[in-house]
């Protein structure tokens, strides 16, 4: 694969691949250095203006995961408390040690990536955030993790995940 004027073109006889299209087209973006490790590329198109909330803030990482009034809600739901005077890192790595279970940071995790898609389903299906539809959701993706986790952890956080039912 090469790059040719901006335009994306395959080595010869190799043709064309998604993942090869993917890495050429998110080549040149950086992530911030806790996000390398937990999410993928981010990339916000068109209006910049938050669709979870009305609060009309720009849709940057910072509000859609932690100061968006919406994602506020979810959070709270699970009771995780972010520090948002602290720096996004810093943040993420206090609200973490702060919970004190050693799953924290799989359930941090898949709350955002729940929020992540909820606000995708909001821009492309047009379908309506509600706090519990994220629950829901939430609850769910986290009893599929479960079956990776050892059989202490995994009642550990069976039980979390019940008391917020």
């Amino acid at each position: 694969m090469r790059k040719t004027h901006d335009q994306w073109k395959p080595f010869q006889g190799t043709g064309y691949s998604s993942k090869k299209f993917y890495d050429f087209a998110f080549s040149t973006v950086q992530a911030g250095t806790i996000f390398s490790q937990i999410r993928r590329h981010v990339t916000f198109q068109g209006d910049n203006t938050c669709v979870l909330c009305t609060t009309g803030a720009d849709e940057t990482i910072d509000h859609l995961f932690f100061s968006c009034p919406f994602a506020g809600l979810c959070w709270t739901k699970i009771s995780f408390n972010w520090d948002l005077t602290l720096n996004l890192e810093d943040r993420i790595l206090h609200g973490i040690n702060d919970i004190g279970l050693d799953f924290s940071m799989e359930a941090a995790m898949i709350a955002a990536w729940e929020l992540w898609k909820i606000r995708n389903d909001r821009v492309f299906s047009r379908g309506n955030p509600t706090v519990s539809r994220w629950f829901c959701n939430f609850k769910n993706q986290c009893l599929l993790h479960t079956v990776r986790f050892k059989a202490d952890l995994r009642s550990a956080f069976c039980s979390w995940l019940d008391a917020f039912s």
